[in-house]
């Protein structure tokens, strides 16, 4: 288990984890954004990332964290963005440690960067 993070989802393909940091910024977001999120954490650890779209599920890029490249990724719905990567283990993991209500069209590239540090710290 993950320090810090709550379990969110649990399935055939991986576990979700988000920061226990962002549940306030969690229900800042609509409800609707909100029930979209978590059915796609439902999707996601069942069946993987392949069964969301491109929209749902976005590759943010490869982040230079000590001279290795970590990918971010985020599940979006409408304003709401979970931003998260793949660590190992069995089960897999998808680590979310920041959300963010979209206020851009493009993502705060900051902020991608320390998901990718916080990532790649429990890599």
């Amino acid at each position: 288990m993950p320090e810090g993070y709550d379990k969110r989802a649990e399935g055939a393909y991986c576990e979700i984890w988000l920061h226990a940091s962002q549940k306030d910024a969690f229900l800042t977001a609509t409800d609707s954004d909100r029930r979209r999120v978590e059915r796609l954490f439902d999707y996601m650890s069942e069946e993987g990332p392949d069964v969301l779209t491109s929209q749902q599920y976005k590759n943010e890029g490869r982040h230079n964290v000590s001279g290795r490249k970590i990918p971010v990724f985020a599940l979006s719905a409408k304003q709401l963005r979970v931003y998260g990567g793949w660590i190992g283990g069995n089960p897999r993991i998808f680590l979310c440690p920041e959300i963010a209500i979209k206020q851009a069209k493009k993502a705060d590239q900051e902020q991608l960067q320390r998901v990718a540090r916080k990532v790649g710290e429990k890599l």
